[in-house]
């Protein structure tokens, strides 16, 4: 849980226990809800980049086309997609 949030929301609002409680539970709640949604948004991003990949590689040359497939290799291991 993000401490620094939970302390910014009680000093900007002025949260009681209970409702510090309730922000914490909250926070706990979106967090679960996000978490559920990342492979979800991850497989998305994927084709996204896959489509873009297959679209562009259409104007390049040939000898474009090697280099763009080892420049997205390198970009891929970099970001371990």
């Amino acid at each position: 849980m993000n401490t620094d949030l939970v302390k910014s929301f009680t000093k900007e609002l002025s949260l009681d226990t209970t409702q510090i409680q309730a922000l914490k539970q909250s926070l706990e709640t979106v967090r679960a809800r996000h978490d559920s949604l990342r492979p979800i948004i991850n497989a998305m991003n994927r084709t996204v980049r896959e489509e873009f990949r297959q679209s562009f590689a259409k104007v390049l040359t040939p000898e474009q086309q090697l280099k763009f497939v080892e420049f997205n290799r390198r970009r891929d291991e970099k970001y371990k997609r």
